[in-house]
């Protein structure tokens, strides 16, 4: 953003004089930088926080996600930080980011959207996870079921080693 009065002065080329004193003032602002820096500082199954470099001259962000649907870029949030968590997201699944910078000055003027972001949301964790049944020599472990995950690691915890064991099953 570059604020200031620009002066203009009038020189006679031919007798090299100056014949004025005064100049045309004209106010200019010229538009927001394109936001940068695009990434993610927290990855969850549901949410996502999204941080980005200043832009200069920006007094606030619009944050934009596309529609996995519609295949279109749709405005999700205006912000005045670098920040913003995005929530009620599906877990495992690619979204997609475009920020850019606004200031206000007779109207709204708006930057160059940022690059296109992508992201994939984490796996949700393991839930009500419970020995259901033991035996002297067998155990019966239960979960609830999530069919966005195709496997599991079961590791024990090995008192003599003092560490956790992956078991082979």
């Amino acid at each position: 953003l570059q604020k200031g009065l620009f002066n203009i002065d009038k020189i006679d080329v031919d007798k090299n004089r100056d014949y004025s004193d005064y100049a045309v003032s004209e106010k200019i602002i010229t538009d927001p930088a394109q936001v940068k820096g695009l990434m993610t500082t927290y990855t969850g199954a549901s949410s996502v926080t999204l941080a980005w470099n200043n832009a200069s001259g920006a007094k606030g962000y619009q944050i934009f996600m596309l529609d996995n649907t519609t295949k279109e870029y749709k405005k999700i949030a205006t912000t005045s930080k670098k920040t913003y968590t995005v929530r009620g997201l599906t877990e495992r699944t690619v979204y997609k980011f475009k920020i850019r910078a606004y200031h206000k000055l007779n109207g709204v003027t708006y930057g160059p959207f940022s690059n296109e972001f992508s992201v994939t949301t984490a796996l949700a964790d393991v839930t009500n996870f419970k020995l259901s049944k033991s035996g002297t020599t067998t155990y019966t472990l239960t979960w609830d079921a999530n069919d966005k995950i195709t496997g599991f690691q079961l590791a024990r915890y090995d008192n003599a080693d003092a560490e956790w064991k992956v078991v082979k099953f």
